[in-house]
């Protein structure tokens, strides 16, 4: 009877690693992402708030490393609260820019489900965030779980002003259902400039609005990103900011 138990246990737990499997192919094949542990606690004001705030994580350029930047990473205490950190080669403020940040439980979907959100930062400061009806997008009840800001400011990646933006969310709060459980789970960045009417995002050609063109978030780790090298060490160096904007952004295009 022990032997027939475990034998159906065994069934049971390769049937989930197929349907985990299954729904990591509805994502945008290529794309994908880990999650690493920040160093300190992450400080949602639009900017680095110490030179190391960001530098556990792993650097994704979006579209070109010219035009934008991000990086994702789990709280410091352990909590399963992840921040993510956006920067956008764009100095203009205009009310219409957006940085954006969607989030799935992996569900294998073509349409925004109730485990889906969009969470956005429009014209800088105005805090928004949508949760999936099975079609479309709504106004979600637990956007307090979420905190958002962005400036144009300076960082460590690039010394010219362009727009750094800060989100943290409380995936507990944000989604209950699904919010504590570990990868893996649907990812998209993107940034959206008004005065140009332009959009990138990550993965490229991605839409908000269709879940399966999403990266994946796959996995995480307890450690820092092993190619990352000490900010703080790196700020010792007279040509540090210099040598991390040419790798990153170069120069700023013109938007």
């Amino acid at each position: 009877m022990k032997k027939i138990v475990s034998i159906a246990f065994c069934m049971l737990l390769l049937s989930s690693v197929f349907l985990m499997v299954g729904t990591a192919m509805a994502f945008e094949e290529g794309y994908t992402q880990i999650e690493y542990f920040a160093l300190e606690e992450i400080v949602v004001d639009g900017a680095w708030t110490t030179t190391t705030e960001w530098s556990a994580g792993e650097v994704r350029s979006m579209n070109t490393p010219q035009t934008a930047l991000f990086v994702y990473l789990m709280d410091s205490s352990g909590a399963y609260s992840p921040s993510i950190l956006v920067e956008f080669a764009d100095s203009t403020e205009d009310a219409g820019d957006i940085i954006q940040v969607c989030i799935n439980g992996g569900v294998d979907a073509t349409t925004p489900t109730t485990e889906d959100y969009k969470i956005e930062i429009q014209g800088r400061t105005t805090k928004k965030v949508y949760q999936g009806t099975g079609s479309a997008w709504a106004d979600a009840t637990t956007a307090d779980a979420v905190q958002a800001l962005a400036t144009v400011t300076t960082s460590a990646h690039d010394p010219a002003n362009h727009v750094v933006a800060e989100i943290k969310i409380d995936k507990g709060t944000l989604a209950p259902t699904w919010g504590a459980m570990p990868p893996p789970e649907g990812l998209r960045i993107a940034a959206y400039d008004a005065s140009t009417d332009t959009w990138v995002e990550w993965p490229p050609e991605s839409s908000a609005d269709n879940p399966s063109t999403w990266g994946l978030i796959d996995g995480y780790s307890m450690e820092a990103y092993p190619e990352v090298l000490s900010i703080s060490v790196m700020l010792v160096l007279s040509t540090a900011v210099v040598l991390v904007s040419l790798r990153y952004f170069r120069k700023p295009p013109k938007l």
